[in-house]
């Protein structure tokens, strides 16, 4: 099993002479857990457990306010073969 966490801290968007963004600061968190038999592997996976909604980046063109988010929860479930041995 394992966790992961991603902190951003607060930062700036300038776009021009004219428009600043501040982007707040934000925690996600990612589990992972798997196992593992001859030449398969299982993993479930959970990113952005908390599904935090944080704007990555932020600038206008035109007029236009265009935020880059990040992503949302995400969960699954890979499932991998080795071929040609261990």
């Amino acid at each position: 099993m394992q966790l992961g966490v991603q902190h951003d801290a607060p930062s700036h968007s300038a776009t021009g002479y004219v428009q600043n963004y501040d982007q707040p600061a934000f925690t996600t968190y990612d589990t992972f857990a798997g196992v593992m038999k001859d030449a398969w592997t299982v993993t479930l996976y959970c990113e952005n457990v908390t599904d935090k909604r944080a704007d990555l980046y932020t600038q206008s063109t035109e007029s236009v306010l265009a935020i880059t988010p990040n992503r949302p929860r995400t969960t699954g479930l890979r499932l991998n073969y080795t071929f040609g041995g261990k």
